[in-house]
């Protein structure tokens, strides 16, 4: 078989595995917003950072800091689910003003002063020492502690995040029966299914740029038409389902294995994926390079 035969085999799986990661992207986005999973990560991890060291109430800290108008009200529900490092800060200096007499920059030293010993007064005063009376370099410094903190909180829904579409992946494929091994095996012994495939992939890569950045260009449903209309095999019959042979069995659950990794790994790494393939000029074989820059425009 012919280098380029081999690249379309690629190219099919990988998008099959692209259209399934931007259904599990649109489908766990939808929970997350119906669950305020992001939201509650993010209240979370904003009381650890304003840990005071109080025993609770409304005279915390971080009841102050969170319940501010600010920030209460980007979101109805009360749980927002991404908040900006100056809105952040805006409602921080709020919260440890004393409201009293001198500059906005001596009236938060004393409202840091009179938290309790913590994590967080430790910071805010290394800050405030550093920012020596500059109450805008104050503001970066502690904006950019925020913005650390809720990198490392993105980490943690990330990580999440890829459990969950793991998950999503491994039922999926084992419900519609989408098996890795059984479509690599399809694909490399039918000439017409790679190079309708091939031309799917690219057709889709060159009208959905927007992939790459982790924003999924086309809605569910589309997407789901999309899946429908791949040349793999997909789904039961009744001569799969009555098989006796555990061989075969084994067989399938490692396709479908393969199957959930590679959905938990995302639509943006398989469309960076293709789009490198299909960039891999191959005289005489293999699909066309796609320009980066005429899919932009796209």
């Amino acid at each position: 078989m012919s280098l380029g035969n081999v690249l379309n085999v690629a190219i099919g799986l990988f998008f099959t595995y692209l259209v399934l990661s931007l259904i599990g992207t649109a489908v766990h986005e939808a929970a997350a917003s119906l669950s305020l999973s992001r939201g509650r990560l993010l209240k979370s991890g904003l009381r650890t950072l304003l840990n005071d060291g109080a025993t609770g109430g409304v005279a915390a800290l971080f009841e102050k800091v969170f319940g501010h108008g600010l920030i209460q009200g980007l979101s109805k529900t009360r749980l927002p689910s991404y908040l900006p490092s100056r809105t952040f800060s805006l409602a921080l200096f709020d919260a440890l003003s004393d409201k009293g007499e001198g500059t906005l920059f001596s009236q938060i030293e004393r409202g840091v002063v009179q938290l309790s010993p913590c994590y967080a007064k430790e910071s805010l005063t290394t800050f405030l020492i550093a920012a020596g009376g500059d109450v805008d370099a104050f503001r970066t410094r502690v904006e950019t502690w925020f913005d650390d903190s809720m990198d490392r909180l993105s980490g943690v829904y990330k990580r999440w995040a890829q459990l969950i579409h793991f998950l999503f992946g491994f039922m999926v494929a084992i419900a519609f029966n989408v098996d890795s091994m059984n479509i690599t095996s399809v694909l490399w012994h039918s000439a017409d299914r790679r190079e309708v495939i091939a031309a799917q992939a690219q057709s889709f890569v060159a009208s959905h740029a927007a992939v790459a950045n982790g924003t999924p260009a086309p809605n569910l449903s589309d997407t789901i038409s999309q899946l429908q209309g791949l040349p793999v095999p997909l789904g039961w019959t009744p001569e799969l389902l009555r098989r006796s042979d555990p061989s075969a069995w084994a067989f399938s659950l490692a396709g479908w294995l393969v199957t959930g990794f590679a959905i938990s790994l995302g639509a943006p790494f398989w469309f960076d994926l293709l789009q490198n393939l299909m960039n891999i000029n191959v005289r005489g074989a293999g699909p066309k390079p796609v320009s980066t820059s005429s899919s932009q425009t796209s």
